[in-house]
């Protein structure tokens, strides 16, 4: 299925190579400048001694100069020898501190798309969720307080979990802003979307009192477009495309989160 990916705390290692060579191994950069450090001093002695041993030699010129230079360098390096891991041996060599460096980074990254997202939208948001739970799975919603969009770019299970956010077409071909929180139970999945206020009593009655999923359609609006208006990506229609709610959800009375949990939104 085509998705935009906002963020995803999912680290491979291996895809941040360039920020682990970068960052992390200056190391390498401080030993091979001492190696030329030590090669440039042995240079200048050993063209010293050998100016000293040939005063007779007054006219050597730049071409005896390179000569000698190369010769020496050769030698240098076949008595002298240094190998500097590759990025994958210095990962494996020190894989928790490039996890622990890679995680910090991330995080960053992470409240950097919460500037990118500081959006205010006409309504308020309603997080619709599909939980898994130690008992199976169950659909609720969260009429949040904040109708900001960088509220939804946090977890909402908890703290410790794997969270994605991410941007993808539904079944009408619509762009859904959607969440994933991977935690010990099972993966919970969002869907945010726009309410109005005016009708948030109507989609109360109908979703939670009669249990009308339809009227989830009916009285919110998707978020992806405005995603896509900030980073301008392109994604095409799959007849995958995922519906509001899972297909494999329950058909249990849903369950309204508002007031019984705080999101942190």
């Amino acid at each position: 299925m085509d998705k935009f990916v906002i963020w995803t705390d999912d680290i491979d290692l291996k895809d941040w190579k360039d920020c682990i060579s970068e960052e992390l191994m200056t190391e390498d950069d401080d030993r091979m400048a001492q190696y030329y450090d030590d090669y440039d001093s042995k240079l200048n002695e050993a063209w010293k001694n050998y100016e000293e041993e040939h005063s007779e030699l007054l006219d050597m010129t730049v071409k005896d100069y390179r000569q000698f230079k190369s010769s020496f360098e050769e030698n240098w390096k076949k008595d002298n020898p240094i190998k500097l891991p590759t990025v994958d041996e210095y990962i494996e060599e020190n894989y928790d501190r490039c996890w622990d460096h890679v995680a910090e980074t991330n995080q960053r990254y992470l409240e950097d798309e919460r500037m990118n997202l500081n959006i205010e939208v006409e309504g308020k948001i309603v997080a619709i969720d599909d939980r898994g739970l130690w008992y199976g799975r169950r659909v609720g919603y969260d009429i949040t307080k904040s109708n900001n969009l960088n509220s939804c770019l946090y977890p909402r299970t908890n703290s410790t979990c794997d969270s994605e956010f991410w941007v993808e077409y539904n079944d009408r071909n619509e762009l859904e802003f959607r969440s994933k929180d991977i935690h010990h139970d099972g993966t919970n999945y969002y869907t945010y979307r726009q309410i109005n206020d005016e009708d948030i009593e109507k989609f109360e009655d109908m979703v939670i009192n009669h249990n009308d999923k339809e009227a989830i359609e009916k009285y919110t609006s998707p978020l992806g477009q405005k995603i896509q208006e900030v980073y301008g990506f392109k994604l095409n229609p799959s007849v995958d495309s995922s519906s509001l709610i899972r297909k494999d959800s329950p058909d249990d009375e849903p369950i309204d989160l508002t007031e019984k949990e705080n999101r942190g939104l």
